[in-house]
């Protein structure tokens, strides 16, 4: 093997391993700590943890939120469905955060969801469009 292609082989490990292992790493400094609690939450699946994950869907960091909306999916309680719908359907933000949102709709698989989901599925943001549509299918094959 090369010295270049080891080289680059290693560079891509690496780029992998820190997006795979960072999932707060574009968090504002003084928000690295609050991203990496919210991301836990999510892991620990803990229902216990919806409350607070909730209350940061309105964070003004959009990193926040979109970790929050993440977690919220993995832990797949109902009762974050109407937020994340909410915060789905605002075009004022950032389509990361909106298509976390989608997912974890997808991932809860709350019926109500699907209305809110079709409609996306129109909207003018070419992410947002996708993320809605594999959402509708992860729904459908459950």
């Amino acid at each position: 093997m090369s010295l270049i292609s080891k080289s680059s082989l290693i560079l891509t490990a690496c780029l992998a391993a820190a997006l795979w292992l960072a999932p707060a790493a574009v968090l504002a400094e003084d928000n690295l700590p609050l991203g990496r609690k919210l991301y836990e939450m999510g892991e620990s699946r803990n229902p216990a943890s919806v409350s607070f994950l909730l209350q940061n869907l309105a964070s003004a960091d959009p990193h926040v939120r979109r970790i929050a909306a993440h977690a919220l999916g993995k832990i797949g309680d109902y009762k974050a469905s109407e937020p994340l719908m909410k915060l789905a359907m605002d075009q004022s933000q950032p389509s990361m955060v909106r298509c976390c949102a989608i997912r974890s709709l997808g991932r809860i698989d709350a019926g109500q969801a699907k209305p809110c989901l079709s409609a996306l599925c129109h909207s003018p943001d070419r992410i947002v469009r996708r993320a809605a549509s594999s959402s509708l299918l992860l729904m459908a094959s459950n």
